[in-house]
């Protein structure tokens, strides 16, 4: 439904009507499976990114440390934007193949009798038909917009949780003081 465009169509789309028409449509199809298809590919996307964003944060805020910048706003926003833009480099390649996938429709069937692609098996199958035919530039076909989305997102949610860990300390460390 989020994706579906009447004047703009894009691999296989659905005309759902509601998250629960979609369900009604996807399970007498495929089976109640046919609501897990893809998942593979987005838990590819899901690990990729997170794997990289808290180490990368805390690697730019050690580093610009080092160059002497003090603990503030100004080096959480460049932490945490290094660290934005290192997830969109890990995790675009994974987004790739993740939209894709989604977008290949199921129109064969397999030896085990469940709907196939016709062009890719699976998301390392779809990284590598994309790399032999458009080389790594084709991993990368999205970024500035997954940027676009991805930067602000990192960037909220690690300073965010930068000031609420703070302010958590903060009220830990006056709480125990008012014990002694």
């Amino acid at each position: 439904m989020q994706a579906y465009s009447a004047h703009n169509p894009v691999g296989a789309q659905h005309n759902y009507k509601s998250v629960f028409h979609a369900f009604r449509v996807i399970i007498k199809a495929d089976g109640i499976k046919g609501l897990a298809r893809g998942v593979d590919a987005a838990m590819l996307r899901t690990a990729m990114g997170s794997t990289v964003q808290l180490p990368a944060y805390n690697l730019a805020k050690v580093e610009l440390s080092e160059l002497g910048l003090k603990d503030g706003i100004a080096k959480y926003l460049l932490s945490s934007f290094f660290s934005g833009l290192c997830v969109c480099a890990v995790m675009q390649p994974a987004d790739t193949a993740l939209t894709r996938m989604y977008n290949q429709a199921p129109n064969s069937i397999g030896p085990d009798g469940k709907p196939r692609g016709l062009l890719y098996k699976n998301p390392i199958d779809c990284l590598y038909k994309t790399w032999q035919v458009e080389g790594v530039r084709g991993w990368y076909k999205g970024t500035t917009a997954h940027l676009a989305r991805i930067a602000p997102h990192t960037v909220v949610t690690l300073v965010a949780n930068e000031f609420i860990t703070r302010h958590w300390i903060e009220m830990k460390v006056a709480s125990a003081a008012k014990l002694d």
